[in-house]
C-alpha cells in the first residue's frame, strides 16, 4: 500500500495524464478522471485528518 503523500501524488498524476488525453475519448476519461479524483479526495481527508502524510493509506486508516 502507499502511503497517503504516494496516494496524492499517484492520482494527481493519473489525473493529469488523463488530463492531457481527453480529446481521444472522452466518455472513457470522464469516468476515469472521476475514479482518480475520488482516490485523491478519500487520501486528501485522511491526511487532513491525520495530518502526516507518511501513514500507509488503506481503506481502515
Amino acid at each position: 500500500m502507499a502511503t497517503l503523500e504516494g496516494q496524492v501524488r499517484a492520482a494527481s498524476d493519473a489525473i493529469d495524464t488523463n488530463i492531457s488525453m481527453i480529446t481521444t475519448d472522452r466518455g472513457f476519461l470522464s469516468k476515469n478522471v472521476l475514479q482518480y479524483l475520488r482516490d485523491l479526495v478519500e487520501a486528501m481527508i485522511v491526511w487532513a485528518h491525520t495530518g502526516d502524510p507518511v501513514p500507509r493509506f488503506t481503506y481502515q486508516t
